[in-house]
């Protein structure tokens, strides 16, 4: 179990240092909203989208 200054701590830090977003998904997203519901990992799913998203945009314009 943490202790009280532990616990600050960690708040701390997360307030600094985490981000995080929230989406919506309306009915005409049903689809979207069913597949991420599939996913064993939520936050490693749409992560790992990020990054390969990314990669193309990146080999794509190798210049920017």
């Amino acid at each position: 179990m943490a202790s009280e200054a532990q616990r600050r701590a960690t708040a701390r830090y997360q307030k600094l240092n985490v981000k995080s977003y929230t989406i919506a998904f309306y009915p005409k997203d049903k689809e979207l909203h069913e597949w991420l519901c599939q996913q064993e990992s939520k936050a490693k799913y749409i992560r790992e989208l990020i990054r390969k998203d990314m990669e193309a945009h990146m080999n794509n314009n190798p210049h920017e």
